[in-house]
């Protein structure tokens, strides 16, 4: 193994006798002497100037030649409101991003002191209530012929489909209803009746 290491004829002497001694062996291992090391020379250190803490004038001296401080003045950075971010966030789920984005200019407007309007949703009309009522309808009988032909749907879920297709048709039926009481109100007042569809 010694042979190996790439060791100096040397150092594989110095190691050599260090084994037969029985001591551990060195870290390192000098190359080319067996000179022991110099010990780095001391630095003399100066020792310090004593003072009289008394008499010493030295440190108002350097208050006194020192510039004034200069304080910065401090900007803090733009507060965001996190109730209007919150509420923006509220708008934008629920309404859409356009009507989200005229509610906040409004409050914005609110804000600066100028009237500040209401903005609300537009209701469904009637017509468009009976039409989203036909299409949800036709969407969940399509829905359960295909589950059906694809033999996947257990019982409860057929039920739950079921239900939402009589709730639907109850909407198209209560609307239908306000339609009827409108026309017959209209003829009793001898008015004829344009309505939608």
């Amino acid at each position: 193994m010694m042979n190996q290491s790439g060791l100096t004829a040397f150092q594989k002497r110095q190691l050599t006798k260090t084994m037969q001694g029985g001591g551990p062996l060195p870290q390192t291992v000098k190359p080319t002497t067996s000179a022991a090391d110099k010990a780095p020379a001391r630095q003399r250190t100066v020792p310090a100037a004593r003072v009289n803490v008394r008499t010493y004038q030295g440190g108002k001296r350097q208050v006194k030649q020192m510039p004034k401080a200069t304080r910065e003045v401090y900007r803090p950075d733009p507060v965001v409101d996190a109730g209007a971010k919150k509420e923006y966030t509220q708008d934008v789920l629920m309404f859409g991003r356009d009507m989200a984005d005229k509610r906040r200019a409004l409050r914005e407007k609110a804000k600066r002191g100028q009237l500040m309007e209401r903005v609300k949703p537009q209701e469904p009309t009637e017509d468009d209530s009976f039409a989203g009522a036909v299409q949800e309808v036709a969407e969940l009988t399509k829905y359960l012929e295909d589950m059906d032909g694809l033999g996947t749907m257990d019982a409860g879920t057929r039920a739950d489909i079921k239900l939402q297709i009589s709730q639907a048709i109850r909407k198209m039926e209560i609307v239908d209803q306000t339609r009827r009481a409108e026309v017959a109100k209209a003829r009793q007042g001898g008015l004829r009746y344009i309505g939608g569809s």
